[in-house]
């Protein structure tokens, strides 16, 4: 996992990043404290990608629950509360207090750091730049997996002020601080094992909680999707369909009499929000597509489940691998 830098802050309102050394402390400090990782006697352990943000910031993580900046002169920050990520609501978030020397005294300060799906974080925020969309779409479809990064300065706060603070309080009226561009490149080894398994005959898919577009992108380099057009299952103002990833082509949910013209054209993604509106809405057709869809994207752990359970039920011999704990 690299951590490129982050962009759509400021005055890059276009997709190019920016290296975190130029990136302003707010964003710093929800990349160092917004995690789930803990320091033990033989180092930090938790999740990769939350421990590659933890190293590209530069700060040291406490076996007290604190954060450190290695170098520099900012404040450090006792993380005091965590909402741990969760699949299904696609981002974690935390409250992290520092303290400040007010004429002598010395007062604790607090701030909330959210990070997640943009696509979520964008609700949660007090004011949505005009380049949001733009910017992490443009991310998404050269492969990168980008989080949305939101903060909140929540000021002095008593003990019992902390504890009545519901997860809304902590994650409403955020101040958009960036987009995290993180690249994942492939293991030496993934196209091989791939294409031997394609060449034995067998279909390969994806099922991942990675944005569409990122999917899709692996989807391409790993060569298991190989027609001239990927078509996304996507919702647009309660008006759903088929959008190709560069947005020329849209199509409506059943744009021809059998599914087999739409799967012998295209290679096709749908998201668990478009399973979730073909299983109520048109559910024959979602079986007659289930066998031919090769990306499923932001799926929730059930959905995953879902996707086995139906292919077998079709007649289908199914087997999954995954690295994941839910897998």
């Amino acid at each position: 996992l690299v951590v490129e830098g982050v962009a759509g802050i400021g005055d890059h309102t276009d997709a190019t990043g920016i290296p975190l050394s130029q990136a302003p402390m707010e964003t710093i400090q929800v990349l160092a404290s917004c995690h789930s990782l803990v320091q033990l006697d033989d180092g930090v352990v938790g999740d990769p990608l939350e421990k590659a943000t933890l190293k590209a910031a530069e700060w040291n993580l406490t076996k007290g629950d604190a954060v450190v900046q290695k170098k520099g002169k900012s404040p450090g920050l006792k993380i005091v509360h965590r909402n741990h990520f969760s699949s299904a609501l696609k981002r974690m978030s935390i409250i992290a207090g520092y303290q400040v020397n007010e004429c002598g005294f010395i007062e604790n300060h607090y701030i909330s750091s959210v990070e997640g799906a943009p696509e979520m974080i964008k609700t949660m925020l007090k004011e949505v730049p005009s380049h949001y969309d733009n910017v992490y779409l443009t991310l998404s479809r050269r492969g990168a997996r980008v989080l949305a990064l939101g903060y909140r300065n929540l000021g002095k706060l008593s003990s019992q002020q902390i504890r009545e603070l519901t997860r809304e309080d902590i994650e409403s009226d955020l101040t958009f601080v960036g987009f995290v561009i993180i690249s994942c490149p492939l293991k030496s080894d993934s196209k091989k094992a791939i294409s031997e398994i394609v060449n034995a005959s067998h279909s390969v898919v994806m099922i991942t909680g990675d944005n569409p577009l990122t999917a899709c992108h692996v989807a391409k380099e790993l060569k298991f999707t190989q027609k001239n057009e990927v078509l996304i299952l996507t919702e647009n103002e309660n008006k759903w369909g088929w959008k190709s990833i560069d947005e020329e082509l849209d199509l409506p949910v059943q744009p021809f009499k059998t599914s087999k013209q739409l799967t012998s054209k295209f290679d096709l993604c749908i998201t668990g929000e478009g399973l979730t509106f073909l299983n109520e809405h048109h559910h024959k057709f979602l079986l007659d597509l289930m066998p031919h869809i090769k990306v499923f994207a932001r799926f929730a752990p059930k959905q995953k489940e879902f996707v086995i359970l139906t292919l077998k039920s079709l007649g289908y011999a199914t087997l999954m691998c995954g690295d994941g704990t839910n897998d």
